[in-house]
């Protein structure tokens, strides 16, 4: 009853604010939105090659992991070879190398050159795995040199990834993350082993009976075991983690960025009522829409420093041929959008109406739901127009620079079309995993992140909606650990759909929500929040950094190439204290983990 009174009070707050704020403007001091940078960037230096990847395309799980992997390194900026097992001279061939990968589970493959391996390894080499290798005589001639005292033998089931001693961005107040919905489901992918005490647990299963990845000294070199048969995506944030424990001190690139996007926002405000809405508040969806969820968005600016990111629909009409028809009723497209840039957010292009740009007769495979497809390529291109029309006449002193694909459904016609009509459009931020269909088929536009060889910023959002699974959870700390990125989105419109909680109320949606921001906001407080056009500008001098390291035992340092004035870097100490610093500066982030900002194209870093 009390909130049903002040709903006329807030009513009229917010449309003195709107109002206020139109007179004003939208402009502010020392702020650009959506503005992506072209940079002038040094000539790029080239790393030694001091890292083999070895292989064995007839397994089909190690090729799985490898994709990982290899994107892994390619990532971190190591240079690095790839042999098949069968075909590589480990006596002869060894010593060229500093650091060896064994992507694939059955290493009988490898027979007696295990010994040569082992004794690379003693006389200063690092060996890592990356998926649990299984039981068998040449796993056990090496296990105990592996930190291995008992077991190794038999794969035991468990639950979840628990990181130990806050090793890793993320695990300070969340150190568990289940591996499925249900906690009680075991997944047989790890042996059971006992080990030595000069072994170094970094993971482990949820209770702690089951080491998932440890470090051990051996002779002068050092061995990391992966006791973990996983090859999704989440794995790379893991598989980084092991990469690291190879060296000393291991240095690699990172984003660190952090955006919220609104998918839909502004958009037109469904008119009526919404069943969960109507039953919780007792007002209709617009209502809802400008005096609870508005409200709700503007308290978590304020609260987490959040700046989000608004992605622009102009109707919500399903046509796929012009004419276009203009919409005329822009006062709520106004209002939302000025307060959203006036608390220095931003706004992009998501359709002009949110029918996926996909083409008939090609792209069937993509299609979902009552989708319509487009006839043409020419056809897209004048909805686009229409659009950059409609955006640039209600918001004329915004600049619009990300395109999100409605649904995260894109094709290579829909990028063409992009490129044409609006080439303002800088930076493309679809999904970092897409979900196939019955078909098999991938629905959305999966994206790595960097910049495409046509120069369109690809940088792919990482997890959505209020209710973040366990998958998700997942995803989001390997990304903090892997590219030190967060990056998150969800609709207006959540409120509305039962398979996106709406059920559940939005009471309890954006409570369940809130725990995300809290542990992103505790456990990761040196990233940077920042909008779309801004992790764009990020991601670009991320994909140009290029480095050559080197290291005397008491310093890390790095030549840089491709570079803008400004990187960013991941430094990982195993069992070092960081000290003096030249051309950079160091937070750290995690036990054993340094967030490093360079500003020079020489770096050091001095440890003891």
């Amino acid at each position: 009853m009390v909130f049903r009174i002040l709903l006329p009070l807030i009513a009229l707050v917010l449309i003195g604010i709107v109002v206020m704020l139109e007179r004003n403007g939208i402009q502010l001091e020392g702020f650009t939105p959506g503005v992506v940078q072209d940079y002038t960037y040094t000539e790029p230096v080239e790393d030694d090659i001091r890292c083999l990847l070895l292989v064995d395309h007839a397994q089909s799980a190690g090729k799985e992991v490898t994709e990982q992997m290899t994107n892994v390194l390619r990532s971190m900026k190591v240079n690095y070879d790839v042999f098949e097992a069968g075909e590589f001279s480990f006596a002869q061939s060894l010593d060229s190398y500093d650091h060896l990968i064994i992507s694939f589970p059955d290493w009988e493959v490898l027979g007696d050159s295990v010994r040569d391996i082992i004794y690379w390894v003693r006389d200063g080499g690092s060996l890592m795995n990356t998926i649990t290798p299984e039981p068998g005589a040449t796993l056990h001639m090496i296990s105990q040199q592996m930190g291995v005292e008992g077991g190794f033998n038999d794969f035991t089931g468990i639950s979840g990834i628990c990181v130990q001693d806050q090793r890793m961005v993320g695990s300070t107040t969340k150190p568990l993350y289940e591996l499925s919905k249900d906690p009680s489901e075991k997944m047989d992918i790890s042996l059971q082993a006992q080990l030595s005490e000069a072994c170094e647990v970094y993971l482990s299963s949820e209770d702690g009976s089951v080491p998932l990845l440890w470090h051990v000294p051996y002779g002068e070199g050092h061995i990391v075991v992966t006791n973990m048969a996983l090859t999704e995506k989440y794995m790379r944030g893991f598989l980084s983690l092991a990469y690291s424990l190879m060296e000393e001190a291991c240095l690699y690139p990172v984003i660190n960025s952090s955006v919220y996007y609104l998918d839909d926002f502004p958009s037109p405000v469904p008119e009526g009522d919404g069943e969960f809405i109507r039953r919780d508040y007792g007002i209709d969806i617009a209502s809802f829409y400008s005096n609870v969820w508005w409200a709700t968005i503007l308290n978590w600016e304020e609260k987490y420093g959040i700046r989000h990111t608004g992605v622009i629909i102009e109707d919500y009409n399903d046509l796929v041929k012009g004419p276009f028809p203009k919409n005329e009723s822009t006062s709520q497209f106004k209002a939302f959008g000025n307060m959203l840039l006036n608390n220095r957010g931003e706004l992009g292009f998501h359709g002009y109406n949110h029918m996926p740009l996909i083409l008939e007769g090609k792209d069937e495979g993509k299609r979902i739901g009552a989708y319509v497809m487009w006839p043409s390529k020419e056809e897209m291109e004048r909805s686009l127009e229409e659009l950059s029309r409609f955006s640039h006449a209600v918001f004329p002193n915004a600049e619009f620079a990300v395109y999100v694909p409605p649904s995260n459904i894109f094709s290579e016609t829909g990028r063409e079309a992009i490129k044409e009509a609006v080439p303002e459009i800088r930076a493309i931020a679809s999904f970092y995993v897409t979900h196939t269909n019955a078909h098999g088929q991938g629905t959305e536009y999966e994206q790595e992140f960097g910049v495409a060889e046509d120069g369109i910023i690809e940088m792919p959002r990482i997890v959505y909606g209020t209710y973040i699974n366990h998958y998700d959870s997942l995803m989001a700390m390997s990304e903090l650990n892997f590219h030190f990125v967060q990056s998150h989105f969800f609709h207006p419109d959540d409120t509305l759909d039962v398979d996106r909680y709406a059920d559940q109320g939005w009471a309890k949606m954006s409570e369940a929500f809130e725990q995300y921001l809290d542990w992103i906001t505790t456990d990761a407080t040196a990233i940077r929040e920042q909008t779309a056009s801004e992790m764009a500008n990020a991601v670009q001098l991320y994909d140009h950094i290029s480095l050559k390291r080197s290291s005397d035992g008491s310093s890390v340092s790095a030549d840089l190439g491709g570079f803008a004035g400004e990187a960013w870097f991941l430094l990982r100490m195993r069992d070092r204290e960081p000290g003096n610093t030249v051309g950079c500066t160091l937070e750290q982030v995690a036990n054993g983990l340094y967030l490093v900002c360079a500003t020079q194209e020489h770096i050091e870093i001095g440890y003891q």
